[in-house]
């Protein structure tokens, strides 16, 4: 059956009535072409980890095509818990072509929790790989917080392996400070800035 006429025919029919195989093969089948019809059938599956799972899918098709549109549409589920895994699938997906928008609303729309960590992290790999300079002043604001920590432990390696002169010379110039340290201690491979040599007199005093 085309997926445009099941899609019609699975909306009119009463609530109950639909087979969630039937919805999640026609929401997968719209997903690039169609993915505002594709994400209303996702939503009708009374299954929940299969009605959120296939949202996430839509989404991430979606996003793709469409980050403000997706997101928009997205907005209007903000009391739904099944927009957890979506707004997920969406940053992840934008991240590829615009990480500093993904991170922005990742945090403003995700609440804290797994999803928000797990998009968040995601993100800065994807950003460390062609913009690792703008990825780590992005850090740098972030407030100190165990999402830190996790972001730069993703975010770090792939810098390292791609550009170990650049990662290290982004270390030395970092003010002191808990930043700078935590993010020196995940990277053992590099050493640290040296200090300055006491002067004389302090060497004196010692």
């Amino acid at each position: 059956m085309d997926p445009e006429a099941l899609v019609d025919w699975d909306i009119a029919q009463p609530r109950g009535v639909q087979d969630d195989q039937a919805l999640v093969a026609a929401a997968l089948a719209l997903a690039d072409t169609r993915p505002d019809r594709a994400a209303a059938m996702a939503q009708l599956c009374t299954d929940a980890s299969q009605r959120r799972s296939t949202l996430a899918h839509v989404m991430r098709c979606w996003a793709a095509q469409d980050a403000t549109g997706s997101a928009a549409w997205l907005r209007h589920l903000s009391s739904d818990p099944d927009v957890l895994p979506a707004w997920e699938a969406w940053a992840v997906s934008v991240a590829g072509r615009d990480p500093a928008l993904a991170t922005r609303v990742a945090v403003a729309e995700i609440p804290p929790g797994p999803e928000r960590d797990r998009a968040v992290v995601s993100i800065l790999q994807r950003w460390a790989q062609h913009a690792p300079e703008e990825a780590a002043a992005w850090l740098e604001q972030f407030p100190e917080c165990p999402l830190r920590t996790a972001a730069l432990g993703a975010f770090l390696p792939v810098w390292l392996a791609q550009d170990p002169p650049g990662l290290e010379a982004w270390l030395a110039h970092l003010p002191a400070g808990s930043f700078s340290a935590e993010a020196a201690a995940l990277i053992p491979e590099l050493p640290l800035p040296a200090l300055p040599n006491p002067q004389p007199e302090e060497a004196a005093e010692e």
